[in-house]
């Protein structure tokens, strides 16, 4: 369920590692260096920040390469899922 009135600002996505800003802009942040505006700028590197922590803990632990290991064997998978009697290729995972 989405909630109304929400948005996102920033989020990372496992199956691609990407961090994805969607409210957070380089130029913006520029032109807040330029102008000292100090708690705009703590504002949007502390949503960077956060969103890269997501992706260090996906690359950087055990259970983050345990799942990328489970990911990855997943696409493995993908072209064969509906094939007749490929099931037991999918124990592995």
């Amino acid at each position: 369920m989405v909630f109304p009135n929400t948005k996102s600002l920033a989020y990372f996505s496992p199956q691609s590692q990407l961090v994805h800003l969607n409210e957070v802009r380089a130029n913006d942040i520029e032109a807040d260096f330029k102008v000292a505006n100090y708690s705009k700028i703590r504002q949007s590197l502390s949503t960077v920040f956060h969103e890269i922590t997501h992706w260090a803990d996906t690359v950087g632990t055990l259970w983050g390469n345990d799942y990328l290991k489970i990911l990855y064997l997943t696409y493995d998978v993908m072209p064969v899922i509906n094939v007749r009697g490929s099931e037991p290729s999918f124990i592995d995972l």
